[in-house]
Order: structure tokens, then C-alpha cells, then sequence
């Protein structure tokens, strides 16, 4: 499940207010993504969300914080998946993209 249709998943089950603090965490973890940065810890991501007027690190990890932390591990999900799927060459695979032989 792509994580757009999960996320619509999740404001369709939740009230206003939760709506909106399930946006706070989608950007964020949108733009840790986009900063290639690899941490989806609940302390960071609650930091933020703190700071941006959504739900503090105690509410996330609360009894009612459930939606949340599936959606911050979605996110997490979807990054390790993307630094996977970037895997560096081996060192032949890199000598046979020198031409002249002399230098391989």
C-alpha cells in the first residue's frame, strides 16, 4: 500500500483534531525523506511535531498515539526501502567504466 492511500486511510478514521495533527506528522516525515535524513525515531519526529503545534512525544507514544506511530513507521518503512534501492557499485563494476585499459 502506497503511503499516500494509508495515510487517507488514517484521516478517514479520525477525528478533526487528529486530522490535523496526522498532517503535522506527514510533513514531517515528508520532509525528513526529502533531507534524505534516516531518522524516524518517535523522540525526533515528536520534537518537531511539538515545535510545529502537533502532538508532543508522550502523546505519540500514548495509547491513542496508534495512528500515529503507524504512520511514522510507514514513513520509515518507505525511507529503508529507498536507501536499499541505491546500491553502490563494487570496485569491478567501476574499473570497467574506465575506457583505457592501460589505467584499469
Amino acid at each position: 500500500m502506497e503511503i499516500e492511500q494509508f495515510f487517507e486511510n488514517l484521516m478517514n478514521e479520525a477525528s478533526s483534531r487528529k486530522q490535523a495533527s496526522l498532517r503535522i506528522i506527514n510533513n514531517i516525515c515528508n520532509e525528513q525523506i526529502l533531507r534524505n535524513s534516516p531518522d524516524f525515531s518517535i523522540a525526533t519526529i515528536g520534537k518537531i511535531s511539538k515545535l510545529q503545534g502537533g502532538p508532543s512525544e508522550q502523546a505519540i507514544r500514548n495509547k491513542n498515539g496508534e495512528a500515529y506511530r503507524l504512520l511514522i513507521c510507514a514513513w520509515s518503512n518507505k525511507s529503508k526501502q529507498k536507501n536499499k534501492s541505491i546500491s553502490k557499485p563494487d570496485n569491478f563494476d567501476l574499473l570497467q567504466h574506465i575506457q583505457n585499459p592501460s589505467i584499469r
